[in-house]
This record gives C-alpha cells, structure tokens and sequence, in this order.
C-alpha cells in the first residue's frame, strides 16, 4: 500500500522471471539431424534450458559505481522462495545424466562430467549487464548465464566395469570443492592430438581459471583396476584470468602444445574502477529521437545499446588481452600489452597463423553486435622458443568491415559486404570468403547470389574464384583436394541444394605474383582472378522443401583430419580411389509414420543414391553417435558407438562391431560403378547441371527384396557396454505414455504425445486434469506440418518442468503442434 505506481512497476519489472535458453561450455553427446540443412553430424554439443530465472536490469546504471560495487561485493542469500510440493522437489533435486566427450584421435578415452540437477541459485539470480545483445557477470567476465559442472573424471572406452580414473588439482582448496562437489567447471577442450585436455574452473566472484591434464600415462589395459589418477596443472599463474564474454576464449594449436587465449586486461579493470569511485552518480532522462528519413523495416532485438554510456560500459567489459601459452613449459609464447574487442579468433590448421576479428569503435547503438565495424586480420605466430615472449606479425588484412545496414528483413538477407571468413579445413592455410552480388537483398534479381573466394599464402596478388552460386550460399564441408560440398538455399521455398567440387591443391594461388604493396589492400577489395580458375562442380542433391521429414537425405558424417579439423568422412571401394567422386556417410533421424528408426546410409555422390548399411531396429530406438574405427582401404565402419533406449531401458551408449558394413558397403560401390553410366564420369565432364528431384526415401524393404541388400544390426551383444547411466525416477516407470493423431479442422494432420500417470486406469480414476505443454510453429506446407518426427520407442524422461505434473496425478499433452502455413507465396 505504500508503493506508488511507478516504483511497483519498476519492482515487478526487475525481479521478474523470464525464460532463457542457457549455454552449456559444452553439454551431452547428442545424435543431431535437422531436416532444415545438410549439416555436418557428429559428436556435437548442444544447450539446455532454465526457466524461472531471477536477475536485476537496469541499462541506465550498468555503468555506475555502486552497481558494480554491488555485484562485487554483496553475497546473494536464497530467501522467501515457495517450494514446490514433495512430489516434484525429488524429481527437480533428482540426479542427472553425465556427459561425455570422447578422446578425439585414439578414442580410447572420455571425460565425465557430473551435471547439476539445477544451477546454484547464486549464479541464477546474480546481477547481470545487458549490452549490446549480450547477458554479462560483470564480477568476473563471463556470460551471465553459463551453467558449469561439478565433477570431472576420465573413463577408459572398452572398460566394462566403468572403472574411473580421477581428476586431481595439486592444490588443497581446490581439491576440497571437488570432494563436495562445489566446483564450477567448464570449457573442456581436448587437444588435436587427443594426449591432454583442458578446462576451466569458475572462481566465484573472481573469474575462470585454466587448467591441463595430461593423459599419455593412462593405463589402458583394462584388466588393471588399480584406481587411477591424472593431476590437472594450474596453466596460467594464480591471479589471472580468462576473459569470456566474446570470441572463442580458449582454443588449441594444432601441434597440440599451445593454446590461444583471451585474458581480462588487470590494469585496465583497476583505471576503469579508480574512474567509476571518483566520479558523481548521474541520472539523466533516456530521450530517443528520430532524424526522420524514409521508414525501413526492422527486426527486434533484445538487449541493443541505448546510449553512450552503455557503449562506453560494453567497451570496458568486452576489451581483452590476447595470449598463446605453451602448456609444456607453462609460459607464454605472446601476449599482448594492449587490449582489443575480439569477436573472434582462428589458428590456420598448420598452426602458423592466425584470422582475428576485432570490433571497432565507435560501437553502434540500437544494433545487434553481429552488425558493428570490425576488422579480419591475419597474423603469423612466432615460432616457441623457451623463455621468449613474443609479439603477433601482422601479415596481412582481409576485411574492414563497415557498419552493416542492411535494408532488408527477407530471411535470406545477409550483408552486403564480405562475410562468412573462414580457414580450409583441409588445406594449411588457405582463407575462404563469401561476397553477396546482390547487395544482400534477395527480393534483388542477379545471375548469381554470392561468390565463394579464396586465397591461400602468401596471400599476395588476387583471389581466385571458387564458386559463383545462383542461389544464397548456406555451407561448405571439406573433405580433400578432390572433394568438397557446397549448400545453397532459397528460404521462401525452404529449398536447398549440395553440389560437389574439386577445389585442388592450390586453390587460391594466383596466376602470377605480384609485389608486395598489394598487401596493403585488404583480400576481400582486391580485383578477382581470371573466371576460369573457377572449381568445376555439379549438383547432386536437390532438396525441394526441407520440412519433408520423411524425405530427409540425412547429414553427412564427419572425420578429424592430420590438423585437427573436421573434414567429410569420404569413402572409396579401395584405397587407390578409382574414381574421383567418392561416396558419403550419411546419418538420418529415419521419420516415418510409425516414428523415427534412425539409420546411417552410403549415398553415392555420382548419382545421389543411397543404399542403406545399419537401421534402428524396433522396440528399440538405436542412434549412431560416432565412428570409433574405419576400414583403413575404404573409410567404412567397422566400430561404432550407440546410444541405445527403449520404453523401459533407460538410454546408454555400447561399443558394436559392425564390420559386416565394409563387405556390404564394397558391394553396393561395386554395383553403382558397374550398373551405372555415371561409372564414366571423370573431372572434366562435371557440370552444374541440376538434378530435377532428390531420390525418394528408399524402402529398406524393397532394398533387401530387389537390391539383395541385408541391413546390418545391433541387435546382438555389444563389444562394451560403455555406460550405465540409471533411471533417477524408477518410482515413475510406469508412466503410461502413447501418440495420438488427430486432423485440425482445416484439415492439418497432427500429432502429439500423451503421458497419463503411473497406474491410471481410465474407468476405475475417471477423468484427469491436462496440462498442454506447446508452441507455434510456421510451416510452408500443410501436408509435412503432421509428420510424425518422434519415435514411440523413446524411453521417458521425467527431467523437465511438464513432466513433473505426473507425479501429482496430471495428464500431460506434450507437443501437439500449432502450425501456421503459408502457402504459396505468402510467409506463414
């Protein structure tokens, strides 16, 4: 009764809940296949969700003393919170699934990483800056809503017994928060060549500490149960810090030995603090103006800039000092004396280099980060010489970005400028870049969307050309000299095409050298080369609309390659490669009618057919994860990881032999070179002629019956069964859950799944109260709206916020779709 309008207003405003989805470092090995892109799959990382979070916001004081003072200095006590009833706390408070990431090179190895079942409400509700898109702990430069782990261990990969090997720290504090269960940890990082590791464990109120652990001394015979143990070594001297809210923070060379970091710059925190304590409070009107002009639309962004304050205070806390630290000898190879905004920062895969992004003052208000100034710039890295430390040589500019002011909302819309900068996976040192010829706007009508450039070393003379796209460029894979994938889209038909190129050797070169004064000149404003050293390619995919689960050509799986990068997983019918179109991997969700039954197929890239190789097999739901081994000859795999689930078997992952897979893929590359005029299609008969409709989805049926293909299985005893991860709810197994399909009155088939509670029986409980648990969702087609993605064979998981209503005897609707079509033209 003694709160005036407005200050009740700004209470309710600044302790509200919102819900937010929350960046894990790195989260739970997932199977991934989205139906909207031929994207790379493998052992990925994903995000979680937190609802309910609280925090305090106010942009007009993010810059003031006392803000600050506050979050530095005053501990956060959880008081005056409702508990929700019993029931539902066992199951929030439940314990939670470890993650795993695998060894990347040996894969004899995983690291385990203990998942909270909710973040310390510390973390959730502490104060947090919103500038410029960004969410900000200020206290210690990090993104204000990172969740951590709270333990870290090592398994052995074929050790049945889940023997694990711990993870120790030489120093007593930090060992006594692990016994608890207190440490923050995030950040893992394994190095290219799978010998160490590295992570980061969050100080409160200090900031992230880096950490190594070296595992070349593991034992791996597993008949030794000897517990184990690795020490994982403070990097950086006590007292420094990373700096985490833009760029890549952490990141390792590819000889394994040096990592590229961001630092908080010390000395600059202090002047900024001594500046903010000697200057008055000021509080001033927020006023907006308009300088008229013509009216453009635009998109809403949360967070943006609103004034120079907010620019200088996003400025201070985006700053960093960039560094290279040998983890060998524990000392720094560079580090920098002044700081920079780094958006973002890349080793060349032979490690000699190195693409900076930097952005530029003056920052841009009511803009997203993604659109203010910057610049790319290469820079050679010293060669390590013990107790030397040295400074970046600027080798050359690629970019200086201006301001994008881009005019159109259209969702192919990009910049106008240079974009999408980035190293060839597969070559050592060569850039690759995107320039729209259409100024970005797609309403715009060109011979050719965008142009793919490249350059390798020296980096003097021009560009060459590598591809000239009539649709919006979307992705390139790479896989050799011989091989790489080019996606294109066209949103408003949600189409998108894959043409396969030869890129070469020394894509990039120039014709002839020139002298060195055109290396003031950034790459991407130089003149291009002669067309004709454009890549031949040939389309051999045509996706016609990417909501069509069911004929989803699945994604292709992925390799590490000698740099430590991600390359196509390309297969041959021999290790002489008798041809120069190789074939792929592909891994597939498998949506049905019936439900999803994942599988992995060979698609041969001559033709785009596929002959499928391993199928999940009902009442199981069985999702490949990742190769272990390959036939050395053709790239085929003979070990894989998979994640196994059923309705009562709670999810884990085995180690199979699937060496069956090589004979049958052989035969299947024999039988397409044989049968097929395309057996004759050599490097200089490739075109860009385009495919009129993608293969149909194969029946594994007709496969078996016309093709005299068998599929191979995992139905049978694993190799090792790698993890036994238990069901945390066994008071709730009997959840009755079931899909129901219904037709909208417009005529949409629909779907979605109903969960009843343990031992309900309709006649005997009568009625129940229903919770619907859904969101829209915009569709260009009425027919894919109702397909059915979801598998009936997926075991329950009681592990989020929905779901615990079972418990309190609630019927839950989870999911029934609200799809909103456009058709034709029209946008949904």
């Amino acid at each position: 009764s003694h709160l005036n309008s407005t200050s009740f207003l700004h209470t309710i405003t600044t302790l509200s809940s919102s819900n937010s989805v929350r960046s894990k470092c790195i989260s739970r090995v997932s199977y991934n296949s989205h139906p909207a892109r031929f994207q790379k799959h493998r052992v990925n990382m994903t995000s979680s969700s937190l609802s309910n979070s609280t925090s305090v916001h106010n942009t007009s004081l993010s810059g003031d003393s006392s803000f600050q003072n506050q979050m530095n200095n005053q501990r956060l006590i959880a008081h005056g919170y409702q508990l929700p009833p019993e029931e539902i706390t066992k199951l929030v408070d439940s314990a939670v699934d470890p993650s795993i990431v695998l060894q990347p090179r040996q894969r004899d190895l995983f690291v385990v990483l203990g998942n909270r079942a909710l973040p310390p409400l510390e973390l959730v509700a502490a104060p947090e800056l919103r500038l410029a898109g960004l969410r900000i702990h200020a206290p210690t430069f990090t993104k204000s809503r990172s969740e951590y782990y709270d333990s870290i261990a090592l398994q052995r990969l074929r050790d049945e017994n889940h023997v694990q090997i711990g993870v120790k720290f030489e120093e007593e504090e930090l060992m006594t928060a692990a016994a608890d269960g207190s440490l923050d940890i995030g950040y893992i990082r394994w190095a290219p060549d799978g010998s160490k590791f590295c992570f980061c464990v969050l100080k409160r109120g200090f900031g992230l500490e880096l950490f190594c652990a070296n595992v070349s001394e593991i034992d791996l015979d597993i008949r030794n149960t000897e517990r184990q143990s690795v020490i994982a070594r403070r990097v950086l001297p006590k007292g420094t810090r990373l700096h985490a809210i833009l760029g890549s923070t952490i990141s390792w060379a590819p000889d394994s030995e040096r990592i590229q970091l961001q630092l908080v710059d010390e000395d600059a925190v202090k002047e900024y603090d001594l500046q903010q304590a000697s200057q008055p409070r000021r509080v001033s009107p927020t006023v907006e103006s308009c300088d008229g002009g013509p009216p453009a639309p635009a998109r809403t962004y949360q967070d943006l800039l609103r004034n120079e304050s907010d620019a200088a205070t996003f400025a201070h806390y985006a700053k960093c000092r960039f560094a290279v630290v040998n983890v060998e000898r524990l000392e720094y190879e560079v580090i920098e004396n002044k700081s920079r905004v780094i958006s973002g920062c890349n080793w060349s895969p032979d490690g000699r280099y190195l693409a900076m992004s930097e952005l530029i003052a003056p920052f841009a208000l009511f803009t997203p980060l993604s659109r203010f100034p910057k610049t790319v710039k290469v820079y050679e890295v010293p060669l390590p010489v013990s107790g030397v430390v040295s400074d970046l040589k600027h080798v050359v500019d690629v970019a200086n970005l201006k301001l994008d002011e881009r005019k159109s909302v259209e969702f192919d819309a990009v910049s106008a400028q240079a974009r999408s900068v980035m190293w060839r996976s597969d070559a050592p040192s060569t850039l690759v870049w995107v320039v729209a010829q259409d100024e970005g706007d797609p309403q715009k009508t060109v011979e050719f969307r965008d142009i793919i450039y490249s350059m390798c070393e020296p980096f003097q003379g021009s560009p060459t050309v590598l591809a000239r796209l009539p649709w919006r460029f979307q992705d390139i894979e790479w896989g050799s000299s011989e091989v790489a994938l080019i996606t294109e889209r066209v949103y408003k038909s949600r189409s998108y095409r894959v043409s396969i190129c030869k890129p070469g050797e020394s894509i990039g070169s120039t014709a002839s050298a020139t002298d060195e004064s055109d290396n003031s000149i950034p790459l991407v404003d130089r003149a291009e080369c002669s067309v004709t050293q454009e890549a031949k390619r040939r389309v051999f995919l045509n996706v016609v609309n990417w909501e069509d689960a069911y004929n989803d050509p699945g994604s292709p799986l992925m390799r590490t390659n000698e740099f430590g990068r991600s390359v196509l997983r390309l297969v041959y019918p021999n290790e002489k490669h008798s041809r120069s179109l190789p074939w792929l991997i592909m891994a597939n969700t498998g949506a049905t009618p019936e439900g999803a039954m994942p599988f992995i197929s060979l698609m041969d890239t001559s033709s785009g057919n596929q002959t499928m190789l391993w199928r999940s097999k009902p009442p199981m739901l069985e999702s490949l994860t990742t190769i272990i081994r390959d036939d050395d000859a053709t790239g085929l795999p003979m070990e894989v990881l998979v994640q196994q689930q059923s309705k009562s078997d709670y999810p884990n992952y085995s180690l199979y032999d699937v060496s069956e897979i090589v004979g049958l893929g052989q035969r299947a590359m024999e039988r397409d070179i044989t049968n097929s005029f395309l057996s004759e299609v050599s490097e200089t008969s490739l075109t860009t002629e385009m495919k009129k409709d993608s293969p149909q989805q194969f029946s594994e049926a007709a496969q078996e019956q016309v093709e005299g293909f068998s599929v191979v299985r995992t139905d049978s005893s694993p190799l090792v069964r790698v993890t036994k991860f238990v069901n945390p709810a066994p008071h709730l197994v009997d959840i009755q859950r079931s899909q129901v399909f219904y037709e909208r009155d417009d005529g949409v088939q629909l779907n979605a799944n109903l969960f009843l509670p343990p031992n309900y029986n309709a006649e005997r409980d009568g009625p129940l109260p229903m919770i619907m648990w859904s969101y829209p969702r915009e569709f260009k087609s009425a027919e894919f709206a109702g397909q059915n993605r979801d598998s009936p064979h997926r075991f329950i998981r009681v592990s989020r916020a929905p779901l615990y209503w079972l418990a309190r005897r609630y019927a839950i609707l989870d999911g029934p779709l609200m799809p909103i079509v456009g058709q034709g033209d029209s946008e949904p």
